[in-house]
């Protein structure tokens, strides 16, 4: 279970390690929620809102754990959403945006 900032999807996505993503409901235009569900819709994560942990989050686990198929899905799809060059990608733009300056 975590949270679904970039850096901790990047994080998960990079492993392949399956994840429940609780977006938190604090965040400017509720960005969270938006990672988290294109993951959830790409069968590459599974999802729940804030105010649904104390009913949902057991009925979820309870689902996974025992279903390597599931979870077999969920690492192999949310590895579709990692980025191994993303470090050089983001140091060769800020490189070309020093450049300009």
């Amino acid at each position: 279970m975590a949270r679904a900032g970039a850096t901790t999807i990047a994080e998960v996505a990079q492993i392949g390690l399956p994840v429940i993503f609780v977006p938190s409901p604090n965040v400017a235009a509720d960005h969270q929620y938006k990672n988290a569900k294109v993951l959830k819709d790409a069968n590459a994560a599974e999802l729940i809102g804030d105010s649904g942990i104390d009913t949902k989050l057991i009925s979820i686990i309870n689902s996974l754990i025992n279903n390597e198929n599931k979870l077999e899905t969920l690492r192999t799809n949310i590895k579709a959403f990692a980025n191994p060059n993303a470090i050089k990608t983001i140091s060769n733009e800020i490189i070309k945006m020093a450049a300009t300056i």
